[in-house]
């Protein structure tokens, strides 16, 4: 099923990045990561391509998720932006 919206995209990749967190409810703050973590993944593709077909924003996706160091600092800041903390600063 391809994506209709941005926010369907985002979250078809969010529950991609951390599909143990979409299976649990009660799991909100890991969810909102990984959703955080898609929009990165998806942003950094459409900086490198205009109008990218589904075929190239998924091969993007799929090398900015392999790659563990790009990962591991996106993952770092989307959990920065997820917390509840940063709402209060």
């Amino acid at each position: 099923m391809t994506p209709k919206t941005h926010q369907e995209l985002v979250e078809r990749v969010a529950r991609r990045i951390d599909p143990y967190a979409w299976s649990d409810p009660s799991m909100a703050i890991r969810q909102r990561v990984s959703q955080k973590t898609a929009e990165a993944a998806i942003s950094e593709v459409y900086a490198a391509v205009e109008e990218p077909t589904l075929d190239m924003l998924t091969g993007g996706i799929n090398a900015f998720l392999d790659d563990p160091e790009r990962k591991q600092s996106t993952l770092w800041r989307a959990m920065l932006a997820a917390s509840p903390l940063a709402k209060e600063g």
